[in-house]
């Protein structure tokens, strides 16, 4: 008798959120900006020997980010509220979510509004309870990675390993859970051996460096990147 036919490969589970990500309109989207800016020259003045280099480079030409008219980049320079707001909305190609949202502090003619309103229509950001978003606070680690834990199924991906423990972040700690399914997840590292640092302000690298590992945990898109 013949041998029975193979059976099909399971169909890839996208680490995406589908709420909030469409990964056939992100894959096309990430294709067309790559190949409009296949030409593009990526130099900034101080970023050839960052560890981020690379990843900056990549940002450049998925016009996530540009630098300054000096020519440099500013890698160690803190990143704000609205600053990354427009790093995500960029990146993931994100347009307006169902729910209404709105800020007292950001007006209509600010250049991160849009951007900002569509994070928050898709329940990726919040503001505070006083009704203000403060656009212009530098964002920290722990609530960098927590909008990207709302994009991403952090529990859905491949573990590399168990959660990691931090000294700085006990147990209480409002975001202790985001940090841990992340690091096991191999999504973050931490500082040294056993700090996060999880309230120091990030920096425009490690925010760059965090969304491109984000986009490149889907797999097909990790290879349109390559």
């Amino acid at each position: 008798p013949a041998p029975a036919p193979a059976p099909a490969p399971a169909p890839e589970t996208s680490p995406f959120s589908s709420s909030v990500v469409n990964k056939e309109q992100l894959f096309a989207s990430i294709q067309e900006t790559l190949a409009a800016n296949k030409d593009a020259k990526v130099s900034f003045t101080d970023t050839a020997s960052h560890w981020a280099a690379n990843d900056i480079a990549l940002a450049m030409r998925l016009q996530i980010i540009a630098g300054y008219q000096d020519g440099s980049f500013k890698p160690n320079a803190s990143v704000s509220r609205a600053e990354f707001s427009a790093m995500i909305a960029r990146a993931f190609h994100m347009t307006a979510g169902s729910s209404q949202v709105s800020f007292s502090d950001i007006g209509e003619q600010s250049w991160s509004t849009s951007y900002i309103e569509i994070l928050a229509s898709n329940g990726i950001i919040g503001g505070y309870q006083d009704g203000t978003f403060k656009p212009g606070q530098e964002i920290t680690r722990a609530e960098m990675l927590t909008i990207i834990s709302r994009i991403l199924n952090l529990k859905q991906m491949s573990h590399e390993g168990p959660a990691s423990s931090f000294k700085d972040v006990n147990s209480g700690y409002w975001a202790q859970k985001t940090i841990g399914d992340a690091t096991a997840a191999g999504l973050v590292q931490g500082i040294g051996t056993d700090k996060f640092a999880p309230d120091s302000k990030a920096t425009r690298a490690e925010a760059l460096s965090l969304i491109v590992r984000s986009l490149k945990t889907d797999r097909s898109i990790e290879e349109l990147l390559q």
